[in-house]
């Protein structure tokens, strides 16, 4: 349904290179292929996929495809309403298979496998997508129109994006708000990254203190990076 246009606007555009990769991968889950297709994704098959080539990451997903394909003729024609989730998902599936193997014979050197342990999902991806914005986003329209607050570098922003810096012209405005009324002040006191964030978070109830104290009267938020974080400062 995405047809051609005269003006493609795309906001918060330091954002596409990794929509466009979201689009680009394909990705089966272990609970997925078991659900869906009664398919054992074993470590060994993993494993073999790893040292494998392109050519027999094909082969496999054929045979995925295959078995989706396969599962879908048994119950796309039964008028049961429980059904039409699966049914709506193995459609999107093979969509989804037949649209990497057309876009991996376009550059298959640049594609790369990954396999999530934690979430138990074996994902197919491009290490970059410069050779495939073009056709897949930016040709649909004449005039594409990127806006956004944090393209620091437009120039590595078209690199990475495939377009030639003969097609980019940009325009910088500053920002209209008066950024002294709203500084942004920052605390390097505490690493707060997943391994530290256990040992480090009590130490941040000072600070968070002292901040409460400074705007006793003023509404304000306290915006955590998770419900954990949320869940300890309200206790």
């Amino acid at each position: 349904d995405f047809t051609r246009r005269d003006l493609l606007i795309c906001d918060e555009a330091h954002n596409l290179e990794s929509m466009l990769m979201n689009q680009l991968k394909l990705e089966f889950s272990k609970n997925d292929l078991k659900e869906y297709i009664k398919y054992d994704l074993k470590d060994d098959t993993i494993e073999d996929l790893n040292n494998a080539s392109y050519s027999d990451w094909v082969l496999f997903i054929e045979e995925i495809k295959s078995s989706y394909v396969e599962e879908l003729s048994k119950i796309e024609n039964i008028a049961k309403p429980e059904l039409l989730e699966k049914i709506s998902a193995l459609k999107r599936k093979v969509n989804d298979c037949n649209r990497f193997i057309s876009n991996i014979s376009y550059d298959p050197d640049s594609w790369i496998i990954d396999y999530d342990e934690e979430f138990e999902v074996l994902e197919f991806k491009p290490i970059k997508v410069d050779g495939y914005a073009v056709n897949t986003l930016f040709d649909f329209a004449d005039v594409c129109l990127f806006m956004s607050a944090t393209i620091l570098d437009y120039e590595l922003f078209a690199k990475w994006l495939g377009i030639k810096p003969s097609e980019i012209y940009a325009i910088r405005r500053k920002t209209p708000f008066d950024n002294t009324r709203n500084p942004i002040i920052v605390s390097n006191k505490y690493n707060l990254s997943r391994s530290y964030i256990k040992s480090n978070a009590p130490k941040t109830l000072e600070l968070i203190e002292e901040i409460l104290k400074n705007h006793k009267d003023e509404k304000g938020i306290i915006h955590t990076v998770s419900a954990e974080c949320m869940r300890f400062i309200m206790d």
